[in-house]
């Protein structure tokens, strides 16, 4: 038998959130074996609600291919409670997200035994990925998929930055030919900033910061 972590609580919850309701059988069974409780989220709860909703939590294994693990609201609300996460991965993803990752979350293949499963849950139980994202980060910037300059800022929430020109744009309240960069959130929230010539030139992330922290939000559509 692993040499796992003692539990913190009598019937311990082990909150699982899966997209695959055949995934989340199969690990809320590895749970109970291993003299947990399983909990799993309400039909069309969202994940950091249900993480709000089930108490004393002992670890929550997320599913790596949900919106959840790339939404920073959703680790903002782990982090907030102090709840320790591990993120599984299935057989159609091959790779892990970087809201994960950049955070220090425990992250493996999905655990198809038991040895697996309680390994991960002592990796979660034992990693206290939240003291990481308390801490205020120096703000970055990275490529995204398509090409996109993404902003990482110092809560470690990511936005894409686009560049448009007067001619680009429909509706605006600065002059014509004025340029404005967009900083877009994860949850579609958009922020305007006015660019004059020097400020169109490739940034750093803490002039990209800069610029963000003296946007303002645009109207809704």
């Amino acid at each position: 038998m692993p040499n796992r972590l003692r539990k913190r609580a009598p019937n311990a919850r082990i909150l699982v959130l899966a997209s695959d309701p055949v995934v989340a059988a199969l690990l809320g069974l590895f749970a109970e074996i291993a003299d947990y409780t399983p909990a799993f989220a309400a039909e069309g709860e969202r994940a950091e609600d249900a993480i709000e909703r089930v108490r004393p939590l002992f670890v929550v294994l997320l599913d790596g291919s949900m919106q959840a693990a790339e939404s920073d609201l959703f680790y903002a609300r782990a982090a907030r409670q102090r709840v320790a996460l591990a993120v599984f991965g299935t057989s159609a993803r091959t790779s892990f997200p970087q809201g994960a990752l950049r955070r220090g979350i425990p992250c493996a293949p999905l655990p198809t035994e038991l040895d697996k499963l309680e390994a991960l849950l002592d990796a979660a139980a034992a990693t206290r990925w939240w003291e990481r994202s308390e801490r205020r980060r120096t703000p970055v910037v990275e490529k995204g998929i398509d090409g996109a300059l993404v902003l990482v800022d110092e809560q470690g929430r990511r936005w894409r930055v686009l560049d448009r020109r007067g001619s680009e744009r429909r509706q605006s309240t600065q002059p014509s030919g004025g340029a404005q960069r967009l900083f877009v959130a994860e949850d579609g929230t958009t922020r305007v900033y006015p660019l004059d010539g020097e400020e169109e030139a490739p940034c750093t992330g803490v002039e990209l910061a800069r610029q963000l922290a003296r946007a303002e939000e645009a109207p809704a559509q």
